[in-house]
């Protein structure tokens, strides 16, 4: 007898909530008063020694989107690289994630927000300009569809990824170049709904992970794996193109505002010798 599978299948509901991240817990905070408040939610994780934090650009004030000037916080440069952009979703957002960087980083350390500056590393990171603060403090930034994100760790290495969880990228054609091959069969042997979702937590985790590690695309993402489960701990498997021990990470993703997957990739420094 041929099963049939109905719209209440337990089965496919199970496979769902085991291949959907938990919701992230938020408190939202207020970040900044003058000359207009700026508010931003903080997110409750579960790893020590990280701090998480996400704006939506629907929260912020019409004016400072309008004219982020006005609030004597960005310096020339970034004014130039907001101007650029064309679409005004997309200069929001670029406008909302370095505020929230700014003023994220403030708690952190005495500086105002407005007196940070910022470098790019050899694989276009950007890291804190001044030496002693960036081996004390290191931050990742990561944005989609109308979404901040930030993660701010003050010892090892940090990344963070954020994707718009109705996104329709071309998962089979990335997947060739930057999935191993399990991981296409996992995603192949998905209904495509499934499959979809696998995608973007695997993707987002590769993404953290790289970012994390300050090189980007330049390092192989086929040669890295990532096993999830109900318990929400996620464990990965490095191949040899990749000269890292996999045991000095931990990784942790949640779904924010029934929009969007995030993730964070938290490393501990690696032993002197």
């Amino acid at each position: 007898m041929t099963a049939v599978q109905t719209d209440a299948d337990p089965d496919r509901d199970r496979r769902r909530s085991d291949l959907s991240p938990p919701p992230a817990s938020v408190a939202q905070r207020r970040l900044l008063h003058h000359p207009v408040e700026v508010q931003a939610y903080e997110i409750s994780s579960g790893l020590t020694g990280v701090g998480l934090w996400c704006c939506r650009t629907s929260d912020l004030d019409p004016a400072v989107l309008a004219e982020p000037e006005r609030l004597g916080l960005f310096g020339d440069d970034d004014l130039r690289r907001c101007r650029r952009y064309h679409f005004d979703r997309d200069r929001h957002l670029f406008i909302a994630a370095h505020l929230l960087l700014r003023c994220v980083l403030s708690r952190y350390e005495p500086i105002e927000p407005a007196d940070w500056r910022f470098a790019a590393n050899p694989y276009g990171r950007p890291e804190i300009a001044d030496p002693a603060i960036s081996r004390r403090l290191r931050f990742n930034l990561s944005h989609a569809a109308g979404l901040a994100l930030v993660g701010v760790a003050r010892e090892g290495e940090v990344g963070v990824d954020v994707e718009c969880a109705d996104r329709h990228a071309d998962a089979a054609g990335i997947a060739r170049h930057a999935f191993s091959d399990s991981e296409r069969r996992f995603l192949q042997s998905l209904p495509a709904e499934e499959s979809r979702l696998a995608f973007l937590r695997s993707w987002t985790l590769k993404e953290a992970y790289a970012k994390a590690r300050g090189i980007g695309l330049s390092l192989p993402f086929r040669d890295m794996e990532f096993q999830y489960g109900p318990d929400a701990r996620i464990a990965m498997r490095l191949g040899e193109g990749i000269a890292d021990r996999a045991d000095r990470w931990r990784f942790e993703q949640f779904s924010l505002f029934d929009r969007h997957i995030g993730a964070v990739a938290l490393g501990t420094p690696v032993p002197a010798g």
